[in-house]
């Protein structure tokens, strides 16, 4: 993502693929095993943003989209 985000906020990362939201393992203290499922570093991209890890490789086709605030 673009910002970095506290630890409150990127409990509140939604993700959808493909029109269906996925699990925010971060949030439910776990680690993603799918690429149903994806973990978030509030500050571990390049630069210091936030990065978000899916639990398994997308496919080619998947439409992701992202929502947060910040």
């Amino acid at each position: 993502l673009q910002q970095t985000l506290g630890s409150n906020e990127i409990n509140a990362v939604l993700v959808f693929k493909n029109g269906i939201a996925l699990k925010n393992m971060t949030a439910l203290g776990d680690t993603g095993n799918d690429n149903d499922e994806f973990n978030i570093s509030g500050n571990g991209g390049s630069g210091g943003v936030a990065r978000l890890t899916f639990g398994a490789a997308l496919d080619n086709t998947d439409q992701v989209l992202v929502w947060y605030w910040h």
